[in-house]
This record gives structure tokens, C-alpha cells and sequence, in this order.
């Protein structure tokens, strides 16, 4: 089947949702760092997903990931 859908496309939703619920395993690749929270936003044409973490002095930062699919070359 064809995406004809790209704004947001499934893909960019559900991988989304996936890396919000793998926050715990991506928390054990940072070094000296917590993930306090992570929020899915699916609700515009790229979702983005914002992580939230305190490093080892408690400082607190934010680190947004945004979800761009474009059509495959294959």
C-alpha cells in the first residue's frame, strides 16, 4: 500500500509512541543521566517527542527529537 498520508504519517506517530515507551532503555545509553519524562506530540504535521532529564548535579534539561518521514528511494 501506498503512504499517501505524510502529514503526520502513521509511521511518524507510532514511532513516537515507541520511543516514549522505550524511555527506560534509551535512560540506560545516557551516561549520567535520568529521564524524568517523556511526552509524544503527534498532534502536528511532524510529531515530536520531548525527554526531560536531570543529569548527576541535578540540573534539568530538555531535549526535543523531531519525527520527519520522507518517501523511501527504493
Amino acid at each position: 500500500m501506498k503512504t499517501t498520508v505524510y502529514n503526520p504519517s502513521a509511521i511518524e506517530t507510532e514511532l513516537a509512541y515507541a520511543m516514549v515507551s522505550l524511555q527506560k532503555e534509551i535512560e540506560k545509553n545516557l551516561k549520567d543521566k535520568r529521564i524524568s519524562k517523556a511526552v509524544a506530540d503527534v498532534n502536528q504535521d511532524n510529531p515530536t517527542v520531548k525527554f526531560s532529564l536531570i543529569d548527576l548535579e541535578g540540573d534539568h534539561h530538555e531535549v526535543i527529537v523531531k519525527i520527519v518521514q520522507i518517501p523511501g528511494t527504493h
